[in-house]
């Protein structure tokens, strides 16, 4: 009897100073305002070098493609695929980091302009020359 009269006791003087742990207001119906002024939050972002990648990736196709022709007259054909379809990856590569790199206006855009150069120019050489030999030159 004595026990329970003790947790009696220390169970409703224990919980007491709980109740009033908390800042409780006098004015509980009343509203506060709220500044709601609008604020930009801006992430900070990485600056990618894609005119960097593309003027790389556009130096660097030829060379990979007759190391690859090199190597396919060797005989090791492994090299000769491995090296091709880097060289192909590269070329796409730079093409399509190009674009990218002047649509978002990155600096400097030479390099970007410089990796374009490399690849496309190869495209559009490609096309002219024929129409070229077709002209009878006197």
């Amino acid at each position: 009897m004595k026990q329970f009269i003790l947790t009696l006791l220390l169970g409703l003087l224990g919980f007491s100073p709980v109740y009033a742990s908390f800042p409780v207001t006098a004015n509980e119906n009343t509203l506060e305002e709220v500044d709601s002024e609008e604020k930009t939050i801006t992430s900070p972002v990485k600056d990618t070098p894609l005119g960097n990648w593309s003027l790389l990736m556009g130096l660097a196709w030829f060379p990979m493609l007759i190391a690859g022709v090199l190597f396919s007259l060797e005989g090791s054909e492994e090299y000769f695929v491995f090296l091709f379809l880097s060289s192909a990856a590269s070329f796409v590569g730079s093409i399509i980091t190009g674009f990218i790199s002047l649509k978002r206006g990155e600096k400097p855009k030479w390099k970007a302009i410089v990796g374009l150069s490399l690849t496309l120019g190869i495209i559009l050489l490609s096309i002219i020359v024929p129409l070229l030999e077709s002209i009878p030159f006197y």
